[in-house]
């Protein structure tokens, strides 16, 4: 009877068992794909579970392919020379490789190879990490740094960053561009910068920075010239900021600079402009305050230049009327009456003259004023020819307005002068009122006279323009000139509308200022 010891047998085995039982738990428990291949023949050999969820494939299908059969077919031969360059120990982390599931789609991997040997055979095993995820983001990343360079070169806006612990600086590439340098194509610095920033701003710059760099690290922003390196100027609008760390203690500045050439040039093309426009004005102010002056004189003239003559004719013309009346015979009498009728007419229209000319000059000062009391002032001048024409004249409630009442009053008689002279066959009809809109008083006079041809509208506010000759209505052409005159001075307009033998309907607007409004409304007193 023989008896052999297998104790220690037994040990190893066992040993073995458990050292295989950590191997398998270990390779399954792992988050990443793991392959493992002959590196003779590139057979895949073993696999994990998580090389099949990375495949879509089930393991049977991974067991006994090669390992080029795991990437894309047009990738085979590239991917042959990487596996055999890990064979040789001469690479061991490969990125930027792609696997192809049974599915067809690729996926994105980084592999970690290492040959070693699994008893007797000599293997490589390799460790698949799917870093789709990181190359979404990584893709992301760089097409926002993409759409952020666009978007800076779009608007000449260029980051800096100034490491102050380390005093590094880094440039986007729009600030080189803006430095009129090539990216990349000097080591960034504040000196070299420095350098660039014209002379007579100079001192500015560096001792903004520097207090900046000093407590209370105030934030800056500030405009000024850089000379190019090919002696372009530009203009720069600069700002900066402190990251502080934990300590309150300088860590870095940060900012930004854009290049404001454009919008400077037109600054200075404005300026320019507004100085010229600022001559032209003067010149014309004193061009129109002669004007006035001449204007002044011409009245002072018609006044006494040209009416005492006038009277002097007037004054013989009806002695002569008077002295030799009787003696003469008819055609004489109706030339003297003839005569008598041009001075009157001739008088009525240097007084016109005399008052459209005085419209500036002789123009109360605005106050606060109750425009029915001015039109209340027209009526009673107006009395006689109501009377006599038995025209009727109503209003609505009128509102207060700043305005020179004398001058509003006159406005009011010449238009309901005007839709008397001008009547149809039936009695004169006059109404005014006045509405509040979008900020304007709007005074209407509505007849119900012979009309205006809607061609004749405009035509009728020029100076001595009349649709009609003197022998049928009288008039010197100036009545409704003067209106638009007096309601110019007034900072408003005037305007007609008017069908033919249907009436007419003259309006005015006045500026509502918001007091006015507010008393008008009884808001204050």
């Amino acid at each position: 009877l023989m008896a052999r010891d297998v104790t220690t047998e037994r040990l190893a085995s066992e040993s073995v068992a458990r050292s295989e039982r950590k191997y398998r738990m270990l390779f399954e428990a792992a988050n990443d794909a793991i392959f493992v291949a002959d590196t003779e023949t590139g057979v895949i050999l073993e696999a994990n579970s998580m090389a099949e969820s990375l495949l879509g494939r089930p393991l049977c299908e991974i067991i006994g392919l090669h390992q080029t059969e795991l990437h894309p077919r047009e990738e085979a031969e590239h991917y042959n020379q990487l596996f055999q360059e890990h064979v040789q120990g001469l690479r061991h982390y490969i990125s930027d490789i792609l696997v192809l599931r049974k599915d067809g789609k690729r996926i994105p991997v980084e592999i970690r190879a290492s040959v070693t040997h699994m008893g007797e055979q000599r293997v490589i095993l390799g460790i698949f990490r799917d870093v789709t995820e990181r190359k979404q983001v990584e893709m992301a990343l760089m097409a926002s740094q993409k759409s952020l360079a666009e978007a800076q070169r779009i608007a000449h806006l260029g980051n800096w960053d100034w490491d102050l612990q380390g005093d590094h600086l880094t440039w986007s590439s729009e600030v080189y561009r803006i430095l009129g340098m090539e990216p990349k194509s000097v080591s960034p610095s504040f000196e070299a910068f420095l350098q660039l920033v014209h002379l007579d701003d100079y001192a500015l710059v560096r001792r903004t920075v520097e207090q900046t760099n000093r407590p209370p690290y105030p934030p800056y922003d500030m405009e000024h010239r850089l000379t190019r390196l090919d002696n372009t100027l530009v203009y720069v609008h600069q700002r900066g900021e402190i990251v502080l760390d934990t300590f309150g203690r300088p860590l870095r500045m940060m900012g930004t600079i854009q290049d404001i050439t454009m919008r400077k040039t037109l600054e200075l093309r404005l300026q320019e402009v507004n100085s010229q426009l600022e001559e032209r004005v003067a010149n014309r102010t004193r061009d129109l305050e002669r004007s006035n002056r001449d204007l002044q004189q011409f009245a002072y003239v018609a006044s006494h230049d040209l009416q005492e003559p006038l009277r002097l004719v007037s004054g013989f013309v009806q002695l002569l009327e008077k002295r030799y009346s009787g003696a003469l015979d008819e055609k004489a009498t109706q030339y003297i009456a003839y005569v008598v009728d041009g001075v009157r007419h001739m008088d009525a229209l240097i007084n016109s003259l005399l008052t459209y000319a005085r419209v500036e000059t002789q123009g109360e000062p605005f106050v606060l004023c109750e425009s029915e009391r001015a039109l209340q002032r027209s009526l009673r001048y107006l009395h006689r020819i109501i009377i006599e024409t038995s025209a009727t004249v109503t209003h609505d409630p009128l509102p207060k307005v700043m305005a020179d009442e004398g001058q509003l009053a006159q406005v009011f008689q010449n238009l309901i002068a005007n839709a008397i002279k001008f009547r149809s066959e039936t009695f004169p009809m006059i109404h005014i009122s006045c509405s509040a809109q979008n900020g304007e008083w709007i005074f209407s006079v509505k007849d119900n006279g012979i009309g205006i041809d809607a061609q004749y509208c405009d035509r009728i506010f020029v100076i001595f323009q009349k649709l009609h000759p003197r022998s049928r209505y009288e008039g010197t052409g100036i009545g409704l000139a003067l209106c638009k005159r007096i309601i110019e001075r007034h900072n408003g307009r005037i305007w007609v509308e008017s069908i033919l033998n249907q009436g007419s309907n003259f309006y005015f607007s006045l500026p509502v200022a918001k007091t006015d409004y507010q008393i008008d409304k009884g808001i204050v007193s």
